[in-house]
């Protein structure tokens, strides 16, 4: 669901730290479990909306190719 179309990659320097700290917070399985949770739901969203043809006509405007 991510249109953009540039890529920033700034925050590469601190990649292995962030993801260093990532894997130390789910390493605690009540964390992990609502991670997944909120994650899971999210896909949900994402399929519900895309459902839509509603919001199938709002994404396809929000394209730089429609302005």
């Amino acid at each position: 669901m991510n249109h953009n179309r540039i890529e920033d990659r700034s925050i590469d320097a601190i990649r292995p730290r962030k993801a260093e700290i990532f894997e130390d917070l789910l390493a605690d399985p009540e964390l992990r479990r609502l991670h997944e949770a909120c994650c899971s739901r999210h896909r949900e969203m994402i399929a519900e909306l895309r459902a839509r043809p509603d919001f199938d006509a709002l994404m396809r405007a929000l394209l730089p190719e429609a302005a």
